[in-house]
């Protein structure tokens, strides 16, 4: 029996002009480059709207990529993440609003990881910082881990 190969979804989610915000998409594209998985997935989108929820819905694993303006330039953090409620299909969704919806509307429940850099450099055009720069490799070997293991992991379960 063949093996079914793992489904993932990376998502970067940050405005590539707007300086440290595009690190989410210069960590997706690089990490679709990483694996021999022909079944992975990038999406690019500044805001998570409803419409990454037919990828999303397809699914194993989602990889939730960004920044986040409370932490410390540079500092990497990540976090499982679950389902809630989305709150309508216009508005900007959190990771955890597009998985409700995603449950809603088509019944599936990828598991679903974010990773977020520290950042504080946002205006238009000034590039990404040195710290979120630096955060880059970091960033890159936990994704890169998680998404290996559970490949492993799902591997050696569909044989």
């Amino acid at each position: 029996m063949q093996a079914v190969q793992m489904r993932v979804v990376i998502i970067g989610c940050g405005d590539p002009l707007h300086g440290d915000e595009a690190i989410a998409w210069e960590a997706a594209r690089e990490l679709c480059s990483l694996w021999a998985i022909t079944s992975v997935l990038v999406r690019f989108c500044d805001k998570i709207t409803s419409e990454l929820a037919q990828a999303v819905s397809k699914a194993d694993l989602v990889i939730f990529i960004g920044t986040d303006p409370k932490e410390l330039p540079g500092r990497i953090s990540s976090e499982h993440v679950g389902m809630m409620k989305a709150p309508g299909l216009n508005t900007p969704l959190e990771p955890a609003g597009l998985l409700g919806y995603v449950h809603d509307r088509f019944g599936t429940s990828p598991e679903a990881w974010r990773f977020t850099v520290g950042a504080d450099r946002f205006g238009l055009g000034t590039g990404i910082s040195d710290p979120v720069r630096s955060a880059m490799p970091g960033l890159l070997g936990q994704v890169s881990d998680l998404v290996s293991k559970r490949v492993a992991d799902h591997a050696a379960a569909t044989v």
